[in-house]
């Protein structure tokens, strides 16, 4: 395969085309929107200089059925007590402990 060892796949990176016609390439990193832009500079040998830029990403509205940060946060949340504090049973409490 190579001779550089195993890797993985940090982020995808998908080329695109500004209005203008100049190619430059995105992403996503997490919460991170990354953007991969040719600069107007050159190395001193006529090499292109590419800046790879970061930018903090909305949270995507998610239209399946996984539940958002502040779902899961809920979730977890421990359940509130009613408002009298004893460990008596309630009335009408099938299940009295």
């Amino acid at each position: 395969m190579n001779d550089y060892g195993p890797s993985l796949t940090a982020l995808k990176l998908y080329k695109r085309t500004s209005q203008k016609g100049s190619t430059y390439f995105t992403g996503r990193m997490g919460m991170v929107k990354v953007a991969l832009l040719k600069s107007s500079e050159t190395t001193d040998d006529g090499c292109e200089i590419w800046n790879l830029v970061f930018q903090q990403a909305e949270e995507k509205i998610r239209q399946d059925s996984k539940p958002g940060r502040s779902e899961r946060v809920k979730a977890n949340e421990p359940l509130r007590s009613p408002s009298t504090s004893s460990s008596r049973p309630m009335p009408n409490d099938t299940i009295p402990f």
